[in-house]
């Protein structure tokens, strides 16, 4: 499925925009407690959302809970989000620099 495109049953736009923002603060926080994450697969959904990592090491009961407080605390800043289409080549370059290889190979 296209970026541009979204399945129906996905929400409303609103809902839609707040549940991939949300899943945007998750992937932040978990790169701040993790460092070194490697970014999967991380949509909207019908239900929320989801996102797939690669960890140093399996998450436990009490990481969810470190996890939850550190989005709270990066929605505290209220950081604007920006929204930007990027090319191919660029998009490489821009997860390739962060190292994030399993973006790099969604992209190819």
């Amino acid at each position: 499925m296209p970026k541009a495109e979204r399945k129906a049953n996905h929400g409303d736009e609103k809902l839609y925009a707040l549940r991939h923002s949300t899943a945007h603060v998750m992937a932040g926080a978990v790169l701040d407690l993790f460092p070194g994450a490697k970014f999967g697969f991380g949509p909207p959904v019908a239900d929320g959302f989801y996102y797939d990592f690669d960890l140093p090491r399996p998450l436990t009961p009490d990481d969810l809970g470190t996890i939850e407080a550190k989005m709270r605390d990066v929605v505290k800043e209220d950081a604007p989000f920006e929204h930007r289409v990027m090319g191919v080549p660029e998009a490489l370059t821009f997860f390739g620099d962060r190292k994030q290889d399993y973006k790099v190979d969604q992209i190819k």
